[in-house]
Formats: structure tokens, sequence, C-alpha cells
């Protein structure tokens, strides 16, 4: 006969398998997934400190270290012992904080942080490499990059710098492979580097070391990339083993993670405005990844919902405090936004114009041109403060005049619309980016009239674009003039006016040639 007591144990025992059955069958398989959690950055260039991004609030600011920090702090609280914290590389150049201690109060920031990895940017060598070389020296992080070599010796990597690493985290062996862009030697303000330095093919370099990190245990691959979205997807599409994509370069904002082929790629703008965040499930015995959140991507630094963490705003402030004196000198005033923004009609901007124009002023020159990489912030409506010219102008360009031919001259203008455009002063065109690379401009007037082929003009650009940078071509120049440091021909510009206005756009004017000729048929 059975008691009550073990009638008790059986009521109970089948009250347990019952509850276990309804359990779905989602939660049985996340309950033997192994989590991992990657918390990503990129392309800071030495913003530190809170400011203001138009697009998304146009008077509250964002980002900064101290919001950053405490952000990141409270997605590992949230994930303990399952986060990887990366970025994908031009960490410091950008900003007066930054720049005038060569990057030390950001590299003190990401040390305290205690990033996994970080990957070499273009930037990275703006300071030459024996700056680069004390960077990584007193950096606590380990810096990636398999793909630049020693020129002299194409088997060694700048020192101190590795090809890769493999950490445990949860148990998971991640193999993190860093790879920088190729144009590098045209996309820093140093070009000479290409004398010391090899840049490697990314998808050969990536699928050599693949197999070296999974030979060594790996058994997840995150590449750590500061190439670009397009470079980002082509090398998922073309090389094997790729779980993960954490990129750079391209200041692209990915809100959701983009899978190609089976890697998920990531990006998180720039600036620090976000954090980027993904949290994988992946298969407990093959590290597969099972399931993430397609709509889990980034977050934004918002300081009014976060405490700034107090080390890292004592490490901002102690620098900040050395230049603000000068940095906060009021140099003009602006009537309205001079921004980076475009109109549908042409490819120019307002930041662009006036920088240009303060070329020509500057120099005495016919025309101005200048890469539109070299601008890198807006200036806004009210007082302009030196810091605001630092902003805009971070690389340590001069400005230089000489004469060319209007043939060349032309032809410069066509080198620049075969990538992504130019900005220019004294000078107006059509665009027509439908038409073949070198037949693009047309319809050109330099200071009001047509552009002679044989005639000599005088053209104020940078030194960066003269020796090459960003692919710029000026053939057959002579006269060559060297000037300030950009920043202070704009700051010049900018004191001569009290009150600025944004210059109205409309020089390099966008036009269809086929839309033109199916209007005819």
């Amino acid at each position: 006969m059975t008691s009550q007591n073990q009638w008790k144990k059986i009521f109970l025992v089948l009250a347990l398998l019952a509850a276990c059955l309804a359990i779905p069958a989602a939660s049985w398989a996340a309950a033997r997934e192994t989590t991992l959690v990657i918390i990503h950055t990129n392309d800071l260039h030495g913003h530190l400190k809170p400011h203001i991004y138009k697009r998304i609030s146009e008077d509250r600011e964002v980002g900064g270290a101290a919001y950053l920090a405490a952000l990141i702090e409270k997605i590992r609280q949230e994930y303990p012992g399952q986060t990887l914290l990366l970025d994908a590389g031009d960490v410091a150049q950008g900003t007066p904080i930054s720049n005038a201690f060569f990057g030390e109060p950001t590299f003190q920031v990401m040390n305290y942080l205690k990033y996994d990895a970080v990957t070499l940017g273009n930037h990275e060598f703006d300071w030459k490499l024996p700056a680069l070389l004390k960077m990584v020296r007193e950096a606590q992080y380990p810096v990636l990059s398999a793909n630049i070599v020693r020129a002299d010796s194409p088997g060694r990597h700048i020192e101190g710098v590795k090809p890769f690493i493999i950490k445990e985290v949860n148990g998971v062996r991640v193999g993190i492979l860093g790879l920088t862009t190729v144009k590098t030697p045209f996309q820093t303000t140093d070009t000479g580097i290409t004398k010391e330095l090899k840049f490697l093919d990314p998808v050969a370099t990536a699928r050599e070391y693949i197999p070296i990190m999974k030979n060594q245990g790996a058994s997840f691959i995150v590449l750590l990339s500061h190439l670009g979205f397009d470079q980002d997807r082509d090398l998922a599409q073309r090389v094997r083993g790729i779980d993960v994509i954490v990129g750079g370069h391209g200041h692209t904002e990915l809100q959701d993670p983009v899978k190609v082929e089976k890697t998920i790629i990531l990006q998180a703008g720039s600036y620090g405005h976000y954090v980027g965040k993904l949290v994988l499930g992946l298969d407990p015995v093959t590290r597969e990844i099972r399931s993430y959140n397609e709509k889990d991507g980034l977050i934004l630094v918002d300081p009014a919902k976060l405490t700034p963490d107090p080390n890292v705003l004592r490490i901002v402030r102690k620098y900040d405090s050395r230049i603000q004196a000068e940095m906060s000198r009021v140099i003009g005033s602006s009537m309205g936004d001079i921004t980076r923004r475009r109109s549908d009609d042409s490819f120019d901007m307002g930041m662009g114009n006036l920088i240009c124009d303060a070329l020509v002023s500057q120099m005495g020159s016919d025309a101005a041109i200048l890469n539109n990489g070299g601008i890198r912030s807006d200036i806004y409506r009210g007082d302009i403060t030196l810091e605001s010219i630092y902003n805009a102008l971070p690389f340590e360009n001069y400005v230089v005049a000489f004469d060319i031919s209007g043939k060349s001259l032309k032809n410069t203008l066509e080198v620049a619309f075969a990538g992504v455009g130019c900005q220019v002063s004294g000078i107006t065109f059509d665009v027509d980016m439908n038409k073949p690379e070198g037949s693009r401009i047309s319809n050109v007037m330099v200071k009001g009239e047509a552009l002679e082929p044989g005639r000599t003009y005088r053209l104020a650009t940078v030194d960066f674009l003269l020796r090459g940078g960003d692919n710029y071509v000026f053939e057959g120049t002579s006269n060559l003039y060297l000037g300030p440091v950009i920043r202070s021909a704009l700051a010049d510009y900018i004191k001569g006016r009290k009150n600025l206005s944004p210059p109205p756009l409309g020089r390099t004017r966008k036009i269809d040639s086929s839309k033109d000729k199916s209007k005819t048929k």
C-alpha cells in the first residue's frame, strides 16, 4: 500500500515533469547556448569631450569619454565575464585635447577601460612612425594589424604590433585578427611611411591567418577591420571562417548588424557617439552562432542618462585644463550653421566652400581645391572659438600655392571625381557621375571665365594633396609657395569678418546627361 508521503512525492515529480514539458523549445535551446558579448567602438578620433551632433540633436551634447566609459561598464556588469571590448582604429587624431599631447589622454582612457584589442587605423600614422611606436609601447592592450609589414623585411610586423591574438572569454577561445586599409599611405599626413612599410592585401592576409588562429585553438573568429564597410562586405563574401567583423574607417553607423554570407558585420559610426553591442548565443560545442538580435546594434552615449566615470573625467579635465584658455578664445561669429551637408543639386558643402575661400584669400590665388576628408566637423551659429577651428581641421596640413595649366587643373578635378569629389573656391563646374572616369567634368569656369587649357592659373591647396595624398595628381606645377598651417588660414579669414554668413552652395553642380537624352527621345 502506498503511504500518504509517497503519494505526495509522486505528485511533486509529476508536477515538475509537467512544468518542464511546458517550457518552450526555444528556452531549452537558449539554456544550452554559450553567451559572448562584443562591445565595440571605432574612429574615436580623440573625441574625449561631449559635443553637439546635429544628426541627433540641435542643442543637446552627446558622446564624451567619461560617459562612454560608464556605458561600457554598465554592459560589462550586465554580462559579467562574457564581454570583449574592441576598437577598430583611428583612435586619437582629431581634436585639440588629443592632438596637443599626441594622443596621450586618449590612450590613457583606453588603458583604463582595458580594451581587449585595438587595430591600427590610417590616422595612427599621422604623427609619423616614432610617435606610433611610442603609442604601441604605452598601450596596455594588444595593438593589431596583420597586413602591415616592414618593407625591408616582409615577414616582420611593426615593433609591438601583433597580427592577431587569441583570448578566452566565457570558455570560448576567440581569435581576433587586425587589418588596416591599404590606402593608408595616401590617407595619412605622413605619406612618407611607404618607404618603411608595406601594406598587404587584406583578403590574402585574412586567408593566411584564419587557419593559423584555428590551428592554435581559436574556435570563434573576429576580424577587427579598419577597411571600411564596402571592404568588409567584400571580405565576408570572399573569405570563409570569419564569424564577426568589427569595422571602422568609413564612420558608418550600422544601427543594426548586417549579415553577409555567414559573417555578421558591425560598425559604430564615429567620435564616440555610440557604443556597439552584439549579444551572441553560440553552440556550446561547435561555437557556431545560433542566435543574435538582428535589431541589437548601437547604444547612444547620452550624458543625460549616464553618470560619468569619475576616473575618466579626471583624465579628461587634467589635459583639457592645459589648453582650454587658448581653445575657448572667440575669433568670430557666424550668422548660421556652416556644415558638411550637401544639397541634392551639388557636391560642395558650406564648410568646404568656407575653407577654400580662406585658402584663396590667404594665398592670393585664382582658385583653391581641397579634399573632403580633410574637413572633420561643422561650425554652428554663434561664437566661433579656436577649438571649433581645430575640430574642423585637425590635420597638420600646410597651405601651398603654385602655377598650373588649365589642362592640368581640369585633369586634377577629373581625378578628384574619380573618387569622392572635392571642395573648391574660384571655380565652378558641372559633374556627371554617370560618365566614365576622366570625362565627368564640364563647363569649368575660373573666376567667372571659361577655363582655357593653355592658360596658367594660380592654385591653392594643401601639401598633403600635393604629395599625392588621397591619390590627387597635379601635373606640371611651378613657382611653389609654402603658406601657413590650414587652421591659421581659416582663423585669419574668420577674424577679418565680424559676422560670417554660410557660403551658398552650387559650385560643383550635379548633372545627369542620361536623363537629358531620355527626354529627347
